[in-house]
């Protein structure tokens, strides 16, 4: 009986496994008709599709073009590969649509000025990977890239949608992402249990690599958190905005990235559990901010926060604000950092409004340049469009001490009409 239980254990510890790594049968792209040109390669591409589940479809070095939107929707164990001598998929929308262990390994994606190119992964989608990507676009007209980046997204459609029913159990890596339209890679809307890694992206009008909790644009503020993520071992550079940007999200963590030259250093808004560390975050026009902008802090405040052994480069974003910028938050540990601040007139070193419990204890900050205005300051929260008082949390329970400041002396403004308690600062300064 003893060995009978032991047999039923070892088959549940393996089922999920086998499940995920079912047999494929290989398959040639040729195999399905024609590739003699783009467009009829396209053809022939449609209809390996449609009988793609079970298989491993191989894709030869020729120019694959659809001219039309394509959406796969509900396939399992699959997997489409790239080939490593040539050839790249020109598409419109190209959607994989609840589908379920598969990969798409080795691809390559481009868009060009007559077709923008999309690549999303939606829905009721698990146990996938997106992996040895190349990713590629020709600038339009009005000078703009033409590939959206790497989506996978939970049912914006879909009222009920869940994390059950919504991306999960996978992972982007070792992918190679150039010149998007918006994000490098995205993931949003309930995605969940994920880890995106070894990733390279280079020169995205918006944001490096994005974790965010919700879906739509800068205004849609119905909250889908992400949830049980790993960022890890990433190069990305040359970001038209930041480098990277985590949104309503729950146990994340972000370790060992390289961030270069980007325009924000790194921006969390309303993260709980979050964990950055080891990475190196460089941004050239707004700071390094556990923040939350434009959204009323019913929506969700930073809790939790640790952040630990980086190195930072940030300058405020604006006047009045901190290249550590610290907002609407609660329980933010920031220790053991090395920062370099960039002059920005009417700015400091660190900013913390509205925010409980802080501690920044062991930072190195290096001015870069001429010093900056104030080292710390202390302030309301105003809403940035209309310049209005919002609501926001008491500044209380703040302890910045033994932190090294070179190219800095002591300048503390604390806005008047403020109340602070439980503020203590004691660093040192040469």
């Amino acid at each position: 009986m003893r060995f009978f239980r032991f047999l039923i254990c070892i088959f549940l510890l393996t089922a999920p496994v086998a499940s995920c790594t079912a047999r494929m049968t290989d398959v040639h792209l040729e195999d399905y008709g024609d590739v003699n040109t783009p467009e009829v390669a396209g053809e022939t591409f449609i209809k390996a599709l449609n009988d793609i589940s079970g298989k491993r479809l191989l894709l030869p070095p020729v120019l694959i073009r659809l001219t039309d939107d394509f959406t796969l929707k509900d396939c399992w164990n699959f997997e489409i590969v790239g080939n490593p001598a040539g050839g790249h998929l020109e598409c419109k929308i190209f959607m994989l649509l609840d589908c379920r262990d598969f990969a798409v390994d080795g691809m390559s994606f481009y868009g060009t000025k007559e077709q923008f190119a999309s690549f999303y992964v939606i829905g009721d989608c698990k146990n996938f990977e997106i992996r040895g990507c190349r990713c590629d676009s020709e600038k339009d007209d009005a000078g703009n890239n033409t590939f959206y980046g790497i989506h996978v997204c939970g049912r914006a459609d879909d009222p009920n949608a869940s994390y059950a029913d919504s991306p999960r159990n996978f992972k982007i890596h070792d992918n190679v992402v150039r010149n998007t339209r918006y994000d490098g890679i995205l993931v949003h809307g309930h995605c969940s249990d994920f880890i995106i890694e070894k990733n390279t992206v280079v020169a995205p009008q918006c944001i490096g690599i994005e974790v965010e909790g919700r879906f739509g644009d800068l205004h849609t503020t119905t909250v889908h958190r992400c949830r049980r993520g790993v960022v890890r071992d990433n190069y990305i550079t040359d970001c038209g905005d930041w480098g990277i940007l985590l949104m309503w999200s729950d146990g994340i963590t972000v370790t060992r990235n390289e961030s270069r030259n980007a325009f924000g250093t790194f921006l969390s808004i309303g993260c709980t559990d979050l964990k950055v560390t080891r990475n190196i975050l460089e941004g050239t026009q707004k700071g390094f901010e556990i923040s939350q902008e434009f959204f009323a802090i019913e929506k969700g405040i930073n809790r939790m926060i640790r952040i630990r052994n980086n190195e930072i480069t940030c300058a405020a974003r604006s006047s009045g604000r901190g290249a550590v910028d610290i907002r609407h938050s609660e329980n933010v540990d920031f220790r053991n950092n090395t920062v370099k601040l960039i002059y920005k007139p009417q700015s400091s070193a660190v900013s913390v409004c509205s925010s409980v419990d802080v501690t920044m204890v062991d930072n190195d900050f290096r001015t870069i340049g001429e010093e900056l205005p104030e080292t710390v300051s202390f302030a309301d929260v105003t809403d940035p469009e209309t310049g209005g008082e919002v609501p926001e949390l008491s500044v209380r329970d703040v302890r910045i001490t033994r932190n090294k400041f070179t190219g800095q002396t002591e300048k503390i403004k604390m806005q008047p009409g403020l109340s602070g308690d439980r503020i203590t600062f004691r660093n040192t300064f040469n």
